[in-house]
């Protein structure tokens, strides 16, 4: 008998009077207690109209009566939450963690949180994959932490359900205290005198993109004072997501010091053990623990997916109704089919003895796939299906949730949940495995693979779960491959599912198979028509196209973003309208190429005759000025790029130009020189209707009003002046700032006009009155732009000074985010017109976009050879167009959204490499503040090392390769276990950078070279520096132990090289003689030295990002390797049974591993792998006869 919604609703009520009505009902406590320990069982219920009428009941009866009775339940409550981990579950293991998604060693989640809680650090991040207990342990979590408060008191643990609360980025910890009915007076007293432990669970569930620290404002004055522990899905990250966890600014040095993270690895036996050992102990199921350690071995697969712990916890629930009590496998269908024989209807049973005789298992599986995919396919993912019989019976949804041809019993054993209406998955990790399938099933080869006469699957001697087949790879890959292009794989792109490409990468690692058929895929692909190969390029991403036979392949719409295609024949592909941004080509042959409309990135530039000072597209995004050093501007076709006009200089100009400007209502520009006027130009007829003049000093910057009635201008004068356009009347004289006056906008609306100083401020005006609102302050040197948001709410200001980009709010004056560009200079800056992204145009020839609210860097443009004085959106945000000193205007594509990738490697200048004594490893070095370990062969990472809170500019192993030391410009050497990625030790004593280091033969000494011009010996065992050699006097760059490591060489700026005596510090001499200064890995034309083991090869790195091999005998350069987008600091030689091998650390991000092959008299360079690119790379491409 099943109840409907509102009688089970009023139940619920009913149980609400009877505890209240203490008059009627009695007050006797255990029925008080029942009730309320049945109204939290209800709370939990799968009905979630029920559960949240539950709910809010218990929320009402929290502060019924009088204290006896809030004590009974605040008592019951307790109760209930220590009752397994506030879940009601009996079975709970501790988990492990890794620091990284590919480390080996893994660690006490439990013990690493509460060291955590006890610390300063603010934000601790769990990630892990859907059913890796998240959830569970955030729960056990606060748990613990409330014992652990009732005996010591201090920070309150909360836990919150984020997808609970209306607003987290704003109200995250009101909002909650609420929903426990807290009174306003309340939270704020909690607010000013208590701290917080903020457990927060579901950050991906609730669609987060942006720090909840930050957006919170926590642990800022008034502000709620707490720690965060956030709960994400690994998948849900991208690129940078420390983004949006990091409790500071994105690029301030504190970040690392105040956040932690650790990922949840999957169970390994033991915890498996331990937790079917629990299960069966509190459960009682019909089968003993070995009954299911026996199914796990061997049932197919299995093994492996009761590793996730929610699948291992359901298939502990499953296996014994599924398999039977006998725990025989031979017989499953049987057993199985005798269970539910007394629970079947006639009917139900003919379907399922239909269904064994063809396979129930395949029909199950078949039947999660195809409604995987159609859930996908027709409701964009949506995992909650609403299902009339009436109204949907001539709908998709028909197909698979009406009762007839025992589709019920198929969703029974996926399985869904019905209630009401909906029919939903258990756990969306069950919907996301069977997308997965979908994309690959490995027991498609079975499906595939040719069966021997007679041989059903009923009669067949493998496991029915079994996935495998004995049939050769050879012979079943080019079929599977046609069943891939026939698959949803082929039809439909699942590039939006990380979780589903997820899956795929983990095949191609896992099943050599699997890689053999997507190439197969690509094979077939060569001559059929076009699938979605986007999917199938990404699941092979890890995997390198180089020197891959691609030839004829038709991918057209593909996106081939940051693909690696080194030495790749393309020859013949249609490649029409891919997206290759960043894409790597060298070498590739591109002969007969279709790749018509394939982006980029980056259009042809405009090769100008002058240096490009400025440039502003027309509003309707048709034409775009450009004006030069020379005091003339041109005016370009955006459609064909073809030169319109040009004008100017005029007969009485004098000085450089400097700034154009289009006004946004006619067809006229203003623009300004150094020379104290303004000129106002008609376009059309090129004439120059108005001159501005009364400014006393050279005109910095010239901007528009809205309307274009008005004109600002501001000077070296220290003013800004307001201007009518018709009349050329100065209507104001804004005076205040106390140097010059490099940059002025007006606000969209044209109530407000920014100002950015030689001074360090930033001044807001009135444009009306000519009083100045707001000074805005924060930056250590002059501003040398300025821009307003496209909603007014925002302003932009960069110094080329202090290299850093403020955001501030208009409002309030108060600084939201400051950009930091280590070691580089702004030189202008722009808003897109949407206002999500800033251009930042610098000294370094580069474009930096910026997300405006998560304040760090999304996208780097690279391409012109000198400083980039300016940048200009297009009206529609698809373009930027960038002015250089060199002399060219490049114009870009910009995207809304940018290719979310992997990220396989540094993100920031690589300074150093070194290869593991055996070879296998190579380590870099980065100043993104982190040591990468490397496979060599492979070229995956397998580590990474954080614990440095400045830049790395130095790397070394040790002897036995199981140690690694590191120095850094946080003037420290650490050294680091291989093994574990732990750093063992910090040695301290160094007052500047430490920019290199070496460990004596023996490993027993370390030696670092340090800016404050010393070299200071290590004992690697105590941490003690044995001495200090002094005598450089400047920065030591170099060095490097003799083969007995008595003798110690040390290389300097002070252009010596220094010979020391390793027992008694002294210099044995000094060499003198270098007409420039010697290095091993920084900042200067030259990056590095190194001499092959063979010691008859050079290879040297350097500014003009190339690497060179020279012959040590002649001299003579024998080959040049290419393709590197910055400088190159860092190389390493390895040599082996297979060859010679060179790694090299870049400025553009990448580790490479290259091979030196060497044929009769002649060098030629491999690319093994690649950790990363960052720009287009086209270098010795063949493209004869290509269309572009």
């Amino acid at each position: 008998m099943f109840w409907d919604t509102n009688t089970r609703q009023y139940a619920v009520s009913l149980l609400g009077e009877m505890y209240t009505d203490d008059a009627t009902w009695g007050q006797l406590a255990s029925v008080k207690q029942l009730i309320l320990h049945t109204l939290r069982k209800l709370s939990e219920s799968s009905d979630g109209e029920l559960a949240r009428h539950a709910k809010r009941l218990l929320l009402d009866l929290e502060m019924d009566g009088d204290s006896k009775k809030r004590a009974l339940y605040q008592s019951c409550m307790q109760e209930d939450q220590k009752r397994l981990k506030e879940q009601g579950q009996d079975v709970y293991i501790l988990p492990r963690t890794k620091i990284s998604a590919n480390a080996t060693t893994t660690f006490d989640l439990t013990s690493n949180v509460q060291e955590f809680v006890d610390s300063d650090k603010k934000v601790f991040l769990v990630l892990g994959d859907s059913g890796s207990g998240k959830s569970t342990f955030n729960r056990a979590l606060e748990i613990n932490l409330w014992n652990e408060y009732d005996k010591i008191g201090g920070k309150i643990p909360a836990f919150i359900h984020l997808p609970a609360i209306k607003d987290p980025k704003r109200d995250l910890v009101a909002e909650r205290l609420r929903q426990s009915n807290f009174t306003e007076s309340q939270i704020i007293e909690l607010k000013l005198y208590r701290e917080f432990t903020l457990i927060c669970d579901g950050y991906d569930e609730s669609q987060q993109t942006s720090s909840l620290y930050m957006t919170n404002q926590l642990n800022q004055p008034r502000q709620w004072r707490a720690q965060m522990v956030i709960g994400c899905r690994t998948e849900y990250t991208g690129p940078d997501y420390k983004k949006y966890f990091q409790p500071t600014d994105w690029n301030s040095s504190r970040g690392s010091e105040l956040y932690q993270e650790a990922i949840i690895a999957p169970f390994n036996k033991d915890q498996i053990q331990d937790c079917v050992e629990q299960y069966v102990n509190s459960e009682h199921p019909p089968w003993k623990t070995e009954d299911y350690q026996r199914a796990f071995e061997q049932v197919p697969n299995l093994q492996d997916l009761v590793k996730n712990p929610f699948l291992l916890k359901l298939a502990l629930d499953v296996l014994p109704r599924l398999l039977g009590m006998n725990n025989d496998f031979s017989a499953a269908k049987r057993n199985h089919i005798r269970l539910m024989d007394v629970e079947l209807s006639p009917r139900d049973k003919e379907s399922f003895k239909i269904f064994s005789d063809e396979g129930f298992y395949q029909h199950g599986i078949s039947y999660l796939k195809e409604l995987a995919t159609a859930i996908y396919d027709k409701q964009g993912g949506n995992p909650v299906i609403s299902y009339s019989e009436c109204l949907d019976r001539k709908t998709w949804k028909n197909e698979f949730l009406d009762n007839h041809d025992g589709r019920n019993l198929l969703r029974e054993a996926i399985p869904l949940v019905h209630i009401n209406d909906q029919y939903r998955f258990i756990h969306k990790s069950i919907l996301e495995y069977g997308l997965s399938l979908s994309a690959y099933d490995p027991s498609a080869r079975v499906e595939t693979a040719q069966q021997e006469p007679g041989m059903s699957r009923r009669e067949s001697t493998c496991s029915i779960f079994s996935f495998e087949d004995t049939t050769s790879i050879d012979e079943t890959v080019t079929t599977v491959g046609q069943y891939l292009l026939d698959s949803p794989f082929g039809k439909k792109s699942f590039i939006q599912e990380p979780s589903v490409i997820q899956f795929l990468e983990e095949r191609v690692q896992q099943h050599p198979t699997f890689k053999e058929q997507l190439l197969a895929t690509i094979e077939l692909s060569k001559t059929e028509k076009a699938a979605r190969m986007q999917q199938l390029m990404q699941s092979l991403s890890g995997e390198q196209f180089i020197g891959a036979d691609l030839r004829g392949i038709k991918i057209p719409g593909a996106d081939l973003r940051y693909g690696m295609f080194d030495s790749v024949r393309l020859d013949g592909a249609d490649l029409r309208k891919t997206k290759l941004h960043n894409i790597w080509l060298r070498k590739a042959n591109l002969d007969r190429a279709d790749m018509t409309g394939a982006q980029f990135g980056e259009l042809p530039f405009l090769q100008e005759n002058d240096v490009v000072r400025d440039c502003a597209y027309w509003n309707d995004g048709k034409t775009l000025a450009v004006g030069l050093w020379n005091g003339s501007f041109k005016l370009y076709d955006t459609s064909s790029w073809e030169k319109i006009k040009e004008f100017g200089p005029y007969k009485d100009q004098l000085g450089w130009f400097l700034n154009v400007l289009y006004s946004g209502t006619s067809d006229r520009i203003a623009y300004n020189g150094n020379d104290l006027i303004l000129r106002l130009v008609d376009v059309n007829t090129g004439n120059c209707f108005q001159t501005l003049r009364g400014h006393t000093d050279a005109v910095g910057s010239v901007v528009y009003s809205p309307c274009g009635s008005k004109v600002a201008s501001g000077s070296w004068d220290m003013t800004v002046r307001v201007w009518n356009v018709d009349t050329g009347e100065c209507i104001h004289v804004l005076q205040g700032h106390s140097e010059s006056v490099y940059n002025v906008a007006y606000s969209q609306r044209g109530d407000q006009i920014a100002s950015a100083s030689r001074d360090r401020t930033i001044r807001l005006w009135n444009p009306e009155t000519g009083e100045c609102i707001h000074i805005l302050q924060g930056h250590s040197a002059g501003v040398s732009s300025v821009a307003y948001s496209p909603n007014g709410s925002q302003i932009a200001s960069a110094s080329e000074g202090d290299g850093t980009a403020c955001l501030w709010d208009v409002e309030t004056g108060n600084c939201l985010h400051n950009l930091e560009v280590d070691g580089d200079e702004i030189l202008h800056l722009a808003y897109s017109p949407s206002g999500g992204q800033v251009a930042l145009a610098s000294f370094n020839k580069m474009v930096r976009l910026w997300d405006v609210e998560a304040g760090n860097c999304i996208h780097t443009l690279q391409g012109h050879s000198s400083s980039v004085y300016c940048a200009a959106y297009s009206p529609d945000g698809g373009q930027i167009a960038s002015g250089s000193f060199d002399r060219t205007v490049r114009l870009w594509t910009v995207e809304s959204n940018y290719f979310v990738r992997t990220e396989r490697g540094h993100s920031d200048n690589v300074f150093s490499v070194a290869y593991s004594p055996d070879g296998d490893q190579i380590a870099s070095a980065s100043s993104d503040k982190t040591i990468r370990l490397w496979n060599a062969e492979t070229g995956n990472c397998v580590n990474t090392l954080q614990d440095h809170s400045g830049t790395l500019y130095g790397v070394a192993y040790s002897s036995k390769g199981d140690q690694i030391a590191s120095g850094s410009d946080d003037r420290t050497v650490k050294l680091w276990s291989v093994e574990t990625g732990r750093c063992d030790n910090t040695l301290l004593g160094h007052s500047e950078q430490v920019g290199a280091i070496e460990y004596s033969p023996n490993g027993i000494q370390i030696a670092s070279g340090s800016d404050d011009h010393t070299v200071r010996l290590w004992d690697v065992e105590t941490g003690d520096c044995i001495r200090t050699l002094n005598g450089h006097t400047a920065d030591v760059n170099w060095i490097a132990y003799s083969p007995k490591g008595d003798n110690i060489a040390s290389a300097s700026h002070d252009k010596t090289v220094r010979l020391w005596d390793n027992e008694s510090g002294s210099c044995i001499c000094t060499l003198q003689g270098h007409d420039g200064i010697v290095f091993s890995g920084h900042i200067d034309s030259i990056g590095e030295v190194a001499y092959s083991p063979s010691s008859d090869l050079i290879a040297s790195g350097g500014h003009d990002k190339i690497v060179r091999l020279w012959d040590v005998e002649t001299g003579q350069c024998l080959t040049i390797i290419s393709g590197f987008s910055g400088y190159v600091h860092g190389l390493a030689w390895k040599v082996d049974e297979n060859g010679q091998y060179l790694a090299t650390g870049s400025c553009d991000k990448s580790v490479r591993c290259w091979e030196i092959i060497k044929e009769q008299d002649e060098y030629r360079v491999r690319l093994r792998w690649s950790s990363s690119h960052e720009a287009l790379a086209v270098s010795d491409a063949s493209l004869m006869a290509s269309r572009v």
